[in-house]
């Protein structure tokens, strides 16, 4: 009874909420998306196996994509070309940051070096003045 009512509906429920750390991120929400949908599909095909029920096509059924392949490659290069923008915008930023840090670093050490010097020709004078 509980499998017929299923093989009306064919719903799978996934067992916990989905958890996406950073929400706003659409890669990783994206994969949490697909890693749900594959689970359950999964899921969906063992109980189908378990019924006897066919889920593959046939060999010979043809039917027309709803996006093609070019449409998606699209979106992959797309995608991807967000990312390593993001990835490249970090890293200039980071070199920003070091160099910043860098030239404060030199900066010290130049006054620091100054001061040394200042020391050393009072150490002297005053040597010369005894």
């Amino acid at each position: 009874a509980d499998d017929a009512a299923w093989l009306d509906c064919l719903v799978v429920t996934a067992p916990e909420p989905l958890g996406v750390e950073d929400a706003e991120d659409d890669l990783k929400r994206e994969l949490a998306f697909y890693n749900q949908a594959l689970g359950a599909v999964k899921v969906a095909q063992a109980r189908m196996d378990r019924l006897g029920v066919p889920y593959r096509r046939p060999d010979d059924y043809f039917a027309e994509m709803s996006k093609s392949d070019k449409h998606m490659e699209r979106v992959k290069r797309k995608i991807i070309g967000e990312q390593q923008a993001i990835a490249g915008a970090e890293q200039r930023r980071k070199q920003r940051t070091a160099k910043k840090f860098g030239k404060a670093v030199q900066v010290a050490k130049t006054q620091e070096r100054a001061q040394q010097r200042k020391r050393e020709i009072a150490s002297v004078t005053s040597a010369r003045k005894k």
